[in-house]
This record gives C-alpha cells, sequence and structure tokens, in this order.
C-alpha cells in the first residue's frame, strides 16, 4: 500500500504481490487505506471553463469540475433549430446551443500506451445531447461505452440505444438511426448510424450499453465485465486497422457514466491495468489511478471502484493459472 507496501503511490506489484495481498486477511482495510491516500494526493490544474457561468448548466454535478488542460474542446458551431415533425418512425428532439460554445465536460485520458486512447464524458442530458454527438462526429469516434442504467431523470434518452431497429431519432443537426440491436450475455451493443444533416454525410457507430453496475457498489459479473471490455477492444482495433489501410483517423473511445468519473475512471483504470499486467508482469494500481485522476477529476472517488480494480486483476491471474493446469 501507499503506507504499509511501499514508500509512495508509485508502488508496483508483480502477480505473486498482487495475489498476496488479494489474498491478505486485511485486505479490505490495506486497500481502503490505500485508496484514502491515492485521493488525498494533490493535483495541480485548473477547472475555470466548468465553472463559468455559461457552462455551468451543461455540468450534470455541480461538485465534480472538469479539466482544463486536457478537456475535449468542441469547435464553435452555428446553433440549428428544427421544426418538430410527425415523421414515420422518427422523434425529433429540439436542443438549444449557444452560437459559438467550444464546452462539454469530457476529458482526454491516455491508455497503457496509446495516448488520448478514451474520452471520459458524463452521460448527456436532456438538452445536452447535441453537444454529445458534436463530439462524437468532430473527433471521429466510431465506438461508445455506456456504464450505467436507465437515466431515472431522463428516462427516454436511452430509448436511443434501446429502441426497434429503423427507429429515428434527430438531436439538432444529427440523426442518429438505429440500424442493429443485439443482446448480449451482458450488455446490449446497438449499431447507429449518425447522419449530420449540414453535410449530408454519414458514419456508423457502434455502442455497448453495460448496466450490470449497481449504483455505489460494483458488478455483480466479473466474466461478464471482462467480455464487455474485450469486445470494446476488439471492435476499436479492428476500426484502427481499417483507419490504416486509408478511411481516416480514428479517434477515442469515448466512455461515459452519470458522473462520468465513478464506473467511467474504473473502466478505463482497469482497461490500463490489464495492460500493463500483460505487458510488465507488474502493475500499479495507485500509479493508474492517480494518472487518471491528474487528467479527469475525481474519477475513481469510491474505495469500492477502487478495490475492483485489484478484484479483477486476481480473477484474471487466478484464471490464468487454471487454464495453464489444463493445458
Amino acid at each position: 500500500m501507499c503506507t504499509e507496501m511501499g514508500n509512495s503511490c508509485s508502488k508496483t506489484l508483480n502477480t505473486s504481490e498482487l495475489l498476496e495481498m488479494t489474498n491478505h486477511p486485511k485486505f479490505c482495510k490495506l486497500v481502503r487505506q490505500e485508496h484514502v491516500e491515492v485521493m488525498e494526493v494533490p493535483l495541480r490544474g485548473s477547472t475555470s471553463e466548468s465553472s463559468r457561468e455559461e457552462n455551468s448548466k451543461k455540468n450534470r454535478y455541480s461538485n465534480i469540475p472538469c479539466w482544463d488542460d486536457s478537456r475535449v474542446i468542441i469547435n464553435s458551431r452555428e446553433s440549428l433549430t428544427f421544426d418538430q415533425e410527425d415523421w414515420d418512425s422518427s422523434q425529433i428532439v429540439i436542443t438549444s446551443e449557444e452560437i459559438g460554445s467550444t464546452y462539454i465536460h469530457a476529458n482526454y485520458v491516455d491508455g497503457y500506451e496509446a495516448i488520448n486512447k478514451y474520452i471520459c464524458t458524463q452521460t448527456p442530458m436532456e438538452d445536452t445531447w447535441e453537444t454529445f454527438f458534436e463530439l462524437i462526429w468532430q473527433k471521429n469516434s466510431r465506438v461508445i461505452v455506456s456504464l450505467t442504467d436507465i437515466d431515472r431523470d431522463d428516462p427516454k434518452s436511452y430509448q436511443l440505444w434501446v429502441n426497434r431497429e429503423g427507429v429515428e431519432t434527430t438531436f439538432g443537426r444529427y440523426i442518429i438511426r438505429i440500424l442493429e440491436i443485439r443482446e448480449e450475455l451482458s450488455f446490449t451493443r446497438t449499431r447507429v448510424l449518425i447522419t449530420n444533416t449540414s453535410t449530408e454525410t454519414s458514419r456508423e457507430i457502434t455502442n455497448f450499453w453495460f448496466t450490470d453496475w449497481p449504483d455505489n457498489s460494483i458488478p455483480t459479473g466479473m466474466e461478464e465485465f471482462l467480455e464487455l471490455r474485450r469486445e470494446v477492444n476488439k471492435e476499436q482495433s479492428r476500426l484502427m486497422k481499417e483507419a490504416e489501410n486509408g478511411s481516416g483517423t480514428l479517434a477515442p473511445i469515448v466512455v461515459h457514466c452519470s458522473t462520468g468519473v465513478g464506473w467511467t475512471g474504473t473502466y478505463c483504470a482497469i482497461d490500463n491495468a490489464l495492460e500493463q499486467l500483460d505487458k510488465e508482469n507488474k502493475v500499479s494500481i495507485p500509479q493508474i489511478v492517480l494518472k487518471i485522476r491528474s487528467q479527469r477529476h475525481s474519477s475513481v472517488y469510491l474505495p469500492e471502484q477502487y478495490a475492483f480494480c485489484y478484484i479483477v486483476l486476481e480473477h484474471v491471474l487466478l484464471e490464468k493459472a487454471k487454464d495453464e493446469q489444463l493445458s
């Protein structure tokens, strides 16, 4: 730990040390203490844009600021308005955007080796969906990871990902058409076509909607969570190969939950930790979480989320050991 397991929060554990730690009779106490120490590490940076009066209404939570240095900047654009029409199988959502606004509560976060592997953001609110898709479009993101259940305050929003195939929803200048919905064991995979009506061009994106993450708790199914990660990275890798063949530059994976820092930060931390463990046979959860917190304010704020990082790594190591015994 930062105190009991080493001299600093940069402590790195090899596979044997990690299993020894997770099997320690006082693991819960030790990991909570480590989490406290990580949370107490001061981070330098400004959050002036998120605190500006004109941007405050775009923040779901007033107590979760957005770092300026790593924030995703949306190119300013003119506001478009659409008259609501009774189109077949289509729902029109009218949003109001300030002309020239560049703000969205979102930050770039690095992967284990990839710079800006993720864009971490909050779940869009009713009047920020157009900005969300502006981000998707401008940054050319093709993969979205949704780590939350239906929004109790805005349940209609999530119909976007689970509505019937062929349905169209319009957010400002963007038309979202559902192409395919696949119910997997642990998540819903939705292929959608996003059309920019200003340029009359379209792109296909895939949303992975994982709902097995209870409020203020951790996923109940370890393998289900790992399957989500595998499928997300598999899809991103496929798209990267296409981009290398000349189809354009691929942008980060967009990861979001209600706050955009709890489950979202934990997902990114686990993804990075598993990559480090695979490449180096050692890992530093404190260092990984601190790096994420330096890019996405308030990330992994619950001790349960922090402990889950260790629990996932333990599970992967034990399953790997079983496979090696059988081979």
